[in-house]
């Protein structure tokens, strides 16, 4: 994220000579430190759905489930596995259907029988305490002058305490807002966390 800022931030000041800084930037904290082109560079947008449908990485969001049943014309249902984890599973010639409902039912690779350092790369949201999540965040922000959209997710059985951590959390590491999931607090989840 640093190098990404830095390019931003060196683009907005090239931009500043070619056509003129933003028009409020006498107002701003940039004036008398460099011209810049844009009043802000850089946000991270959400990006769950969307990563999912382009197959994708979730930005700074771990992956929600290293898998999914879709269901099709009915009845059908197709089992999408996480393509890199998919390449792995062949090369320990465990790739099958009983795995990838296992991986799917459980959203971790924690009682599948693979290496552990597999299992360290494939982690989910569900293998991420609430603090590290917003460890995540507060090292991005550094570099991101906008919010971050980053979801901290919590299992059905957090408390109002627990949840009240994170907010403090979020705000003493310098987190410009937080957002929190508790899974089970919405009358139809569309998403199970296991």
């Amino acid at each position: 994220m640093k190098f990404i800022s830095n390019i931003a931030l060196k683009t907005s000041q090239e931009l500043a000579q070619e056509k003129s800084v933003f028009p409020s930037w006498k107002k701003s904290k940039f004036y008398n430190q460099f011209k810049l082109r844009n009043c802000s560079l850089l946000a991270i947008s959400p990006s769950g759905a969307r990563s999912i449908f382009a197959d994708v990485s979730p930005a700074i969001e771990p992956n929600f489930a290293l898998g999914f049943v879709r269901k099709v014309m009915g009845d059908t249902e197709i089992l999408q596995i996480n393509k890199v984890l998919e390449t792995v599973l062949k090369e320990y010639d465990i790739y099958n259907e009983n795995t990838l409902r296992k991986i799917i039912q459980e959203n971790s690779l924690e009682n599948i029988e693979l290496p552990e350092e597999v299992k360290h790369v494939f982690v989910t949201m569900k293998n991420i305490k609430p603090k590290w999540h917003i460890k995540i965040q507060a090292t991005m922000q550094k570099y991101i002058d906008n919010a971050i959209s980053k979801t901290v997710n919590f299992k059905k059985d957090a408390s109002l305490e627990d949840i009240r951590k994170v907010f403090i959390m979020a705000f003493q590491a310098g987190c410009k807002g937080v957002t929190v999931y508790r899974d089970g607090s919405l009358q139809e989840n569309i998403i199970k966390i296991n």
